[in-house]
């Protein structure tokens, strides 16, 4: 079994990366990770079932390892770095990083619903109209500066221009 370490350097504040982590897992006897990230995801391949694949990054990070996971049949590992960290949160996992280190490393495991649309993964929840706004508009620079509440100073800032659209949605 491999553990594979994905550690988006652009999540959050930028202070739980791969070092980070790293100190944690090994702390809890997880000493032999490989990492790797999502921006050359040649690793993939390797990815054998039943190999653990931890995401340390925000909500999108985790959504693109789940879908790796779901795909080569793997274990995800969530290691919360973004600004807001719903999946985390949802979850309930330990907000404590080396309780949530020990917590992976004793093997443990939970089952989760996903869900997909446009052929695209999602764990949280899938917005249309205005509740895109926020995670798209809301830039590095915007999350480091306010924080979760920058994705509210989005949807505020944009509310003003909202006209409305004709959707079907089908099941």
């Amino acid at each position: 079994m491999t553990i594979w370490l994905i550690a988006n350097p652009k999540a959050g504040a930028g202070d739980r990366g791969e070092a980070f982590w790293r100190s944690h897992l090994e702390v809890s006897g997880l000493t032999e990770l490989t990492a790797c990230d999502l921006e050359n995801d040649g690793w993939v391949e390797r990815i054998e079932p039943g190999d653990w694949v931890l995401a340390a990054g925000g909500d999108g990070t985790v959504s693109r390892a789940a879908e790796i996971c779901v795909n080569k049949e793997a274990v995800l590992g969530v290691l919360p770095s973004g600004t807001a960290n719903d999946f985390s949160r949802n979850l309930d996992l330990p907000d404590d990083p080396q309780a949530l280190c020990d917590l992976i490393a004793s093997g443990s495991q939970q089952s989760v619903d996903v869900g997909w649309m446009n052929e695209q993964l999602f764990l949280n929840v899938s917005h249309v109209g205005v509740g895109t706004w926020p995670v798209r508009g809301a830039t590095s620079e915007v999350k480091k500066r306010w924080g979760q509440l920058g994705y509210a100073r989005v949807l505020v800032s944009r509310l003003w221009a909202y006209r409305g659209f004709p959707a079907t949605i089908r099941c």
